[in-house]
């Protein structure tokens, strides 16, 4: 390896290294360019030569940790996702716990629509969202006869999951535990509801 590229690479394991360890300890709003420029102890120049804004930074620490969540999923749904709740809420209790540890990565993902493009941003959002392709595919793989409308199942799933993280990080609810157990709840509900519409058991 060129010298030049390894200089490159060490300046950005030290970026992130610098970031994750301001993140953790100040929260990522709190958190300035300058602030991460002067603990680095590198240039303004050299952070943006790396990473095109902050959020990119952030998106850089969550993909590693995002990857592992998918595979969770995928190993929760590799043989098939019965429409019944108690398997649904075993694929969401990992994100749930990440999310709920990692406020800003949950913030990031639910605000996706309003982020600046960059490859980091785009790579963590198609990982958090391909939870989601792992249910419509777990769930035509138990459920053939579903296949026109798993989508809308799992889209209908993800949706109460998503209000529920919107909820935890307003403060909306109090504790992990009880937004845990409400959406163990919204999704018995929503799979009743979903079995009873497509008269299907689940």
């Amino acid at each position: 390896m060129k010298l030049v590229q390894m200089r490159s690479q060490n300046t950005r394991a030290l970026i992130l290294k610098s970031a994750k360890v301001l993140f953790q300890d100040l929260g990522f709003e709190a958190v300035s360019m300058d602030m991460l420029a002067q603990t680095a102890q590198i240039s303004k120049a050299s952070i943006f030569a790396h990473f095109k804004d902050k959020t990119s930074i952030l998106a850089t620490l969550g993909i590693e940790d995002a990857e592992k969540l998918v595979e969770l999923t995928r190993a929760c749904t590799v043989n098939g996702l019965s429409l019944d709740a108690a398997h649904l809420m075993e694929t969401y209790e990992p994100w749930l716990s990440y999310f709920f540890a990692y406020p800003d990565f949950a913030r990031l993902y639910l605000v996706q629509s309003g982020l600046i493009q960059s490859d980091e941003t785009q790579q963590f959002i198609k990982l958090c969202t391909s939870h989601e392709t792992l249910l419509i595919n777990g769930l035509v793989k138990a459920h053939p006869s579903l296949n026109a409308v798993a989508a809308t199942i799992a889209r209908g799933a993800q949706a109460h999951f998503q209000q529920i993280i919107v909820y935890r990080i307003s403060g909306w609810i109090g504790n992990n535990d009880e937004a845990t157990a409400m959406l163990k709840e919204a999704l018995e509900i929503w799979c009743a509801g979903v079995s009873k519409l497509y008269r299907h058991p689940a």
